[in-house]
């Protein structure tokens, strides 16, 4: 008689890995299908918010029908906002921008370039969400994995760290040959002289009669002196008065900047200097990229803010040590650096707008037969330009952020 052996059934799943990733796959199929939803509802209150302003600001009489102003018209009636804070809307609506700016094309390509930076950062804004929220995902599908695995209270600390990203900044050891005290009086006698020459630095450039959207970035030579360096200069036409777009870069290059995660201050040093409410001066370490290479520099800077009747010129000067390039750790590479910062009122242009041009000027104290001065202006050269981009699009976005919450409580 023949017996048959009854199968045991399985107390695990053997195609529990193959399940996973099926239900991960799915989870995330969903996960895109609803931040896609989310993106579009985005943009679809946006889109209708942007719609109800422009008829909120466009005048509508009772026998028309309501005309929607167009995107360089309503930027233009926040501006008239912003730089006429006395003034009621109502009577920017019933006072249209005279047709000699309306016609300029200057103006035209001042408006078109605002529109067309801010619907890119709006876009890089909502890449970054969506990005962030995947990895926030991934984040906690690790987090609460490793939960399960570990259980020694240092262990647990450590991969939290490591969630988290938490980075370790490098310490280096401050200059031995002067004290910080005589390194910024150094700094700060040396403005005032800059200032005195910087009609002749604008000149030589052609900043001093540029009055449009300008970059460029060349080594010149000094001959009397013997020496070379780097010149990068910028231009940008902003469609706000002096005062606000010099106040706007002022804070930007005092308070502003101190929020960048690439710089680390160390707040140790002595401030028995001469710094009043038009003068700055700061110590930090500082990291920079460019591409795949790193940068690590110890850095000290001082400015000052100059009001004069038609214009507000910045001037900083600093000097930075270069402790390590691409991993490499380095001595005896030290820059000083001469900056200008000016705010004035267009002559070509009309309305009440601004010009804000830069001029860096990075000069080798070395010589330019160290090994490592090449590299260094190379790599400076490409940071620079970035950073100056950067500068100009954050106070471009400040004023805007000030004139649009300015026509809010004016409503």
């Amino acid at each position: 008689m023949t017996t048959t052996k009854t199968k045991r059934p399985l107390s695990w799943n053997p195609n529990r890995a193959r399940d996973e990733r099926r239900d991960e796959l799915v989870y995330l199929r969903g996960k895109v299908v609803e931040l896609n939803a989310k993106l579009n509802e985005m943009r679809t209150k946006t889109q209708r918010r942007l719609d109800e302003e422009a008829s909120a600001l466009s005048p509508a009489p009772d026998d028309q029908k309501c005309e929607y102003l167009t995107e360089e018209e309503s930027i233009l009636h926040m501006s008239s906002a912003f730089t006429h804070p006395g003034e009621k809307i109502s009577r920017l609506q019933q006072q249209p921008p005279p047709e000699s700016q309306q016609q300029h094309p200057t103006l035209r390509g001042v408006w078109r370039e605002i529109a067309i930076r801010q619907n890119r950062e709006r876009e890089k804004a909502e890449r970054e969400n969506i990005r962030l929220k995947l990895v926030l995902e991934d984040q906690l599908k690790i987090a609460k994995s490793w939960e399960k695995v570990l259980q020694r209270k240092a262990t647990t600390q450590e991969m939290e760290r490591w969630i988290l990203g938490k980075r370790r900044h490098h310490k280096y050891p401050p200059t031995a040959d002067r004290t910080d005290a005589e390194i910024f009086e150094d700094l700060l006698a040396g403005i005032d002289k800059a200032y005195a020459n910087m009609e002749t630095v604008l000149n030589a450039n052609g900043l001093a009669n540029l009055e449009s959207a300008y970059n460029d970035a060349r080594i010149r030579s000094d001959r009397s002196r013997g020496i070379m360096y780097l010149e990068i200069c910028s231009s940008r036409v902003l469609p706000f008065d002096v005062h606000s777009t010099g106040t706007a870069a002022w804070n930007h290059f005092v308070y502003g900047r101190q929020k960048v995660p690439s710089r680390y201050y160390d707040f140790t040093f002595t401030k028995n200097v001469d710094v009043t409410e038009d003068t700055f001066v700061e110590s930090f370490n500082l990291e920079l990229h460019a591409k795949s290479t790193a940068a690590h520099l110890r850095v000290k800077k001082a400015m000052r803010r100059y009001v004069e009747e038609d214009r507000i010129v910045i001037v900083f000067r600093t000097i930075f040590y270069q402790v390590e390039l691409a991993d490499e750790l380095l001595s005896g590479v030290c820059f000083r650096v001469t900056g200008y910062i000016v705010v004035k009122r267009p002559t070509t242009i009309p309305g009440n707008f601004s010009l804000l041009q830069m001029c860096y000027i990075y000069t080798p104290i070395v010589g330019t037969d160290h090994p490592k001065v090449g590299a260094m202006t190379e790599f400076l050269l490409r940071t620079t330009e970035a950073n100056l981009t950067t500068s100009h699009q954050l106070i471009e976005n400040v004023l805007l952020e000030q004139a649009a919450k300015q026509k809010v409580e004016m409503d």
